[in-house]
């Protein structure tokens, strides 16, 4: 299958005249690297619903356990690989993946956060995170000729103006 993103990339430096290396770009990315990576993937694919199970079994057993439970902090390194010591996330918590979350040094995450963690989200040290908060990294395709357009585009898209 012809990777467009790439072939464009050649087609541009060659139409520029400045075809003198092309960059070998690994076709075989899995899709958890693509969604890392801000590309279209399929998350259907089981190496991103095995994490995805993963981190909603550990989410649904750290409810049932508080900060000061001593298991607590056991699942919580397990969601959250390389968490410093310092840093405290409170339940209830919700994420996508854990894995693609990265925090400094005494960050505290107050309850009821969710992170989307389809990309990376990083937060730097002694950052406090307030109750309810909600960040999202994932991405979906948009179609522009299937969003509500405004008046002025209405004669421009495929869909029917509504009366």
């Amino acid at each position: 299958m012809l990777n467009w993103h790439l072939f464009f990339l050649w087609l541009s430096l060659w139409v520029d005249g400045l075809f003198e290396t092309i960059i070998f770009i690994n076709r075989s990315m899995n899709e958890v690297e693509k969604m890392r990576s801000s590309q279209l993937a399929d998350m259907s694919a089981p190496e991103v619903q095995v994490k995805f199970e993963y981190a909603k079994k550990l989410l649904a057993r750290m409810r049932q356990l508080s900060t000061y439970d001593e298991a607590y902090r056991g699942l919580l390194e397990d969601l959250i690989p390389g968490i410093p010591e310092t840093s405290v996330v409170c339940p209830p918590f919700h994420c996508d993946h854990g894995d693609g979350i990265r925090l400094g040094e005494h960050v505290f995450v107050n309850a009821n956060c969710t992170f989307l963690d389809g990309g990376y989200i990083t937060i730097g040290a002694h950052t406090l995170v307030g109750p309810c908060v909600q960040i999202y990294t994932p991405q979906h395709p948009i179609c522009l000729l299937y969003t509500s357009p405004s008046p002025r585009d209405r004669q421009k898209s495929r869909m029917p103006s509504s009366a």
